[in-house]
């Protein structure tokens, strides 16, 4: 028995953008659709302390997080993404 690929609408996905998501139990955005395998790019809506080459803190950014649209296998959607809340705008 083989698993056949999850055949997914990509301009679904991308639609995405600019969706408000609960994720983790944090708030974030979704910035960005990477299309090779499928995943949303997350920002966060607080910001974290981002240390420079020399590990030395100067600045805060938003947290992003990526979370793939697939599983590994291809066959069905991650778990990741499964767990993501999007909230009605």
């Amino acid at each position: 028995m083989t698993s056949s690929k999850l055949d997914i609408d990509i301009s679904k996905i991308r639609s995405l953008i600019g969706r408000h998501v609960i994720y983790k139990k944090n708030k974030y955005v979704v910035i960005e659709v990477l299309d090779e395998a499928p995943a949303l790019i997350l920002e966060a809506h607080e910001t974290v302390i981002q240390a420079d080459q020399h590990g030395e803190a100067h600045r805060r950014v938003p947290n992003t997080e990526t979370v793939p649209v697939l599983s590994s296998a291809g066959n069905e959607y991650s778990l990741a993404y499964l767990n993501i809340n999007f909230l009605d705008e």
